[in-house]
């Protein structure tokens, strides 16, 4: 039954009928494909750019290719924030980016300058999401360029002012 299900050469047991010679052909081939999916059809990430969170509040951060770009944008009437960019007292955060961040500065920021806004937690509560999009408010926002980056390390320091 398992035969005509199956056909000859997709039984199960097809390979005990093969001589070694091809089983081993086999082997290295099918070993040498799958090495090459994993390593070929995987995109590169660049997570070398750091933001450091030297103060006692969480923040929220945002990272824009211009200045005109303001990343708290309103949709249908919700205001569109990620929280997910988080970064708690003390701690960093690698952003990952499919480029390599030098690429994305140079070739897709406005005069090849990446911007970086920093919210507070305590700006988000006291002022407001409304009021920070209207206002474009921010705790801090740091305009770098490549050579600034690969000075500091690429890391980006928030601290309390």
């Amino acid at each position: 039954m398992a035969e005509i299900w199956f056909g000859r050469d997709l039984h199960p047991n097809f390979l005990k009928n093969y001589p070694t010679k091809y089983k081993m052909k086999n082997l290295i081939i099918i070993f040498i494909l799958s090495f090459l999916m994993f390593t070929i059809g995987c995109e590169h990430q660049d997570g070398k750019l750091t933001l450091v969170n030297n103060s006692v509040d969480t923040i929220y951060y945002e990272v824009a290719d211009s200045i005109i770009f303001y990343p708290i944008v309103e949709e249908k009437g919700e205001i569109n924030y990620l929280f997910s960019n988080i970064i708690k007292p003390k701690e960093e955060r690698n952003l990952l980016i499919t480029d390599t961040w030098e690429y994305f500065i140079n070739e897709r920021c406005k005069d090849s300058t990446l911007t970086v806004f920093f919210f507070t937690n305590n700006l988000i509560r006291t002022v407001g999401k409304d009021s920070i999009m209207k206002y474009r408010l921010y705790s801090k926002r740091e305009r770098l360029k490549v050579k600034d980056l690969e000075k500091s390390n690429w890391k980006v320091f928030y601290s309390e002012q």
